[in-house]
């Protein structure tokens, strides 16, 4: 496939809700000089459970760094669904 996209031979386009956020995360990147933006999908079932998952990647790159880091967390329910994730990848 990379050969073909390559050689201009086909097109690839990603129809996903998570391009929408990736480019968003991008632009609020840029526009507020930001290291780090992620952007997650919404669904009705379960608002905070894409924050979560992703809240709770960062804080464990964050945590498991060599160097010294100073993070501040608000407390609420994307923080307990952080917790609650992480409390899951570690069992």
């Amino acid at each position: 496939m990379a050969l073909a996209v390559s050689e201009k031979l086909i097109k690839f386009r990603l129809n996903h809700p998570l391009s929408s956020c990736i480019a968003l995360a991008e632009k609020l990147r840029d526009r507020f000089e930001l290291s780090v933006c992620k952007v997650v999908p919404s669904s009705t079932e379960n608002s905070r459970g894409g924050l979560g998952v992703c809240g709770a990647t960062c804080l464990t790159s964050y945590l498991e760094a060599k160097a010294p880091t100073t993070i501040a967390i608000s407390s609420g329910q994307t923080l307990s669904a952080m917790v609650t994730t992480q409390s899951e990848v570690l069992e």
